[in-house]
């Protein structure tokens, strides 16, 4: 995707205009635009930002569960800060929805990686007050993700094991998830699809949502074992209305 070459002033008004118009979308798009021009001034990104402060209590759409995205993003036990936020919207997250840390793991490890599943006492897994201390100050600004082949549902990446398992070691249910899509053996993210008008030379896009994410994932393949890879696991984690419940639509 080329992104607009407008000054970011100029992509605030736009979205501002267009939120005040209800067009959700379009403003979502243009405040994306704004947070990618790399020339952007402090008071430009100062405007951009209480624009972005009113796309997300105009436009995020309420969950299906029982509360809130909002709600849910409280009562998490691992810190989730807006710049995370902001961040996996940027890097076109598609949705953020609610994993267990058993069932990231499980999609993220390979057979013999026990590591992650240990408890507090493995050096490598902090506790979970100094991941979430890292995310108040700043340090970390990228949220537990996983890139997800559109189709198969074959996790092709990720970020996050450690908080993963901080958080199955401060015994914590949910952790919250960015999804990022991507065609089959393709690298590009993708969050939109664009279909021909019948009858006319004219494209029109759809922004993928929670509809678009595989019900079914399968593990990460790290390589195979002839190259001397570590196995990968096989088991399918199949995700269900817990997952979706009090899930964040970035694009709808």
């Amino acid at each position: 995707m080329k992104w607009s070459k407008a000054s970011v002033p100029t992509l605030t008004r736009q979205a501002a205009k267009a939120l005040k118009a209800g067009k959700c979308l379009r403003a979502g798009t243009l405040i994306d635009q704004g947070y990618y021009n790399l020339g952007a001034g402090g008071a430009g990104q100062k405007a951009l930002r209480q624009v972005d402060e009113a796309f997300e209590k105009r436009c995020v759409r309420k969950s299906p569960g029982l509360g809130t995205f909002a709600e849910a993003r409280q009562a998490s036990k691992l810190l989730l800060t807006d710049e995370h936020v902001r961040q996996a919207r940027g890097n076109k997250a598609v949705a953020i929805i609610w994993m267990s840390p058993q069932d990231f793991l499980s999609l993220t490890t390979t057979l013999n990686d026990t590591r992650w599943a240990k408890q507090v006492s493995d050096r490598a897994v902090q506790p979970l007050e100094k991941y979430n201390a890292y995310a108040a100050e700043g340090e970390t600004i990228i949220m537990p993700r996983l890139d997800v082949e559109l189709g198969t549902g074959n996790v092709t990446g990720h970020e996050g094991r450690h908080r993963a398992a901080a958080v199955m070691n401060a015994g914590g249910d949910m952790l919250p998830v960015s999804i990022h899509l991507r065609d089959p053996g393709q690298y590009t993210i993708e969050y939109y699809e664009e279909h021909q008008v019948p009858g006319k030379f004219e494209w029109r896009k759809r922004f993928y949502g929670l509809e678009d994410v595989p019900k079914v994932l399968y593990p990460q393949n790290f390589g195979p074992v002839s190259r001397g890879y570590p196995a990968s696991r096989t088991t399918p984690v199949v995700l269900t209305a817990k997952n979706f419940a009090d899930a964040k639509e970035m694009w709808k």
